[in-house]
């Protein structure tokens, strides 16, 4: 969920923001954080909304080139968008499986315009193909279609463009961001922050550090304010529209993880364990489900199941046919090699392949044997 905005509370003992916080902000910007608890929203609202948005293009665009494209059909405007509606579902569909309407796609359309192409062309084509095979080809002219799925893919794009921008202007100016609470003055801790801050994501809002050690760890953590103890932070927490509370301890200290997370379970807001690990060549894995115990996994097989029977065929497959079709080609080769100097046409190489496995390479020759000659 996210936060509209930050506060602080009253200064008779209780934690106050920090001057600092991952998403700067400017004077106004401050202010608006500090005015008022705000009100927290889910990232799947985002979603909804641009989801939202994507039909209306679709649906406007789909009767926009009825109305202006030049074509004559005894299709009706019902007829055709029956087509457009279909294309919407599959394209929504499509959209959600390939994971579009994540948050990080959605404030970087810039880097989905050649996916959101795909995507349409490849419904597109299955559209015409089917309507082709079931003799209704008339719903899709080639020309509506195209000028519809051209205008449909700018205008959704400049939607995605203008979001985005919409919430990154928000978001430095302090009137949307998500609220992150950190428990644990750690090391652990440094490393966090110091990620979350290389993401240079300006809707990332730390409001402060808190640790029941505040004798040992002092005012401050970095630029950041420790706000007091476990107690502090569920107060701050309920008062205040929290998304995301990070603990930051040592995993090996299990008891007290799971008093803290215990505690912390009466916050309506998110509360995560931070990895002990947190270097980049570790952390380009994914999360998995085995054995009954949640893994990272650092390394993975390249190809298991029928991944690796399909890979198996397609080089099978596709190395015969290369053969097949440079054929007439190697033949000239051999004859002129064969002519041009004595010795084998082919050179026979070892070589390392998958998994170190010593493999024999031919290659056809192109130096001489100088012992044949010497002889």
């Amino acid at each position: 969920s996210w936060a509209g905005s930050a506060a602080a509370l009253s200064g008779d003992g209780k934690p106050e923001v920090p001057a600092g916080s991952v998403g700067e902000t400017d004077a106004a910007g401050e202010s608006e954080l500090l005015r008022s608890p705000g009100t927290a929203f889910s990232v799947g609202y985002f979603a909804g909304l641009v989801a939202l948005c994507d039909i209306i293009a679709i649906l406007f665009c789909g009767v926009l080139s009825h109305i202006v494209s030049p074509i004559e059909s005894v299709q009706t405007l019902g007829q055709h968008m029956t087509a457009v509606g279909l294309f919407c579902v599959l394209t929504i569909l499509a959209f959600k499986s390939t994971g579009m309407y994540h948050f990080a796609a959605i404030i970087a359309p810039a880097r989905q315009a050649l996916r959101i192409l795909a995507i349409f062309m490849g419904i597109l084509v299955f559209l015409s193909a089917a309507a082709s095979a079931f003799e209704i080809a008339s719903l899709f002219p080639a020309l509506w279609a195209l000028t519809w799925t051209a205008c449909a893919i700018a205008l959704l794009v400049t939607f995605r463009s203008v979001f985005a921008r919409v919430i990154a202007s928000l978001a430095r100016n302090g009137r949307l961001g998500r609220r992150i609470l950190i428990y644990g003055a750690t090391d652990q801790a440094k490393k966090l922050i110091e990620k979350i801050e290389q993401l240079e994501e300006p809707w990332n809002h730390i409001i402060g550090v808190f640790d029941d050690r505040i004798g040992r760890v002092g005012p401050s953590f970095g630029r950041y304010r420790v706000m007091g103890k476990l107690d502090d932070l569920i107060a701050w927490g309920r008062e205040h529209a929290l998304d995301e509370v990070l603990v930051a301890l040592p995993w090996s200290a299990q008891a007290r993880i799971l008093e803290v997370t215990r505690l912390l379970a009466v916050l309506p807001a998110n509360v995560r364990l931070c990895p002990e690990i947190l270097h980049d060549e570790i952390l380009h894995g994914r999360a998995s489900h085995h054995y009954g115990l949640p893994m990272w996994n650092a390394f993975e097989k390249p190809m298991t199941g029928w991944d690796a029977v399909g890979k198996r065929i397609f080089d099978i497959v596709f190395s015969g046919a290369v053969l097949l079709a440079s054929m007439p080609i190697s033949l000239l080769l051999a004859v002129l090699i064969k002519l041009e100097s004595r010795g084998p046409v082919l050179f026979v190489q070892k070589r390392y392949g998958f998994n170190n496995e010593v493999i024999d390479v031919y290659k056809f020759r192109s130096m001489k044997n100088c012992l044949l000659y010497t002889s």
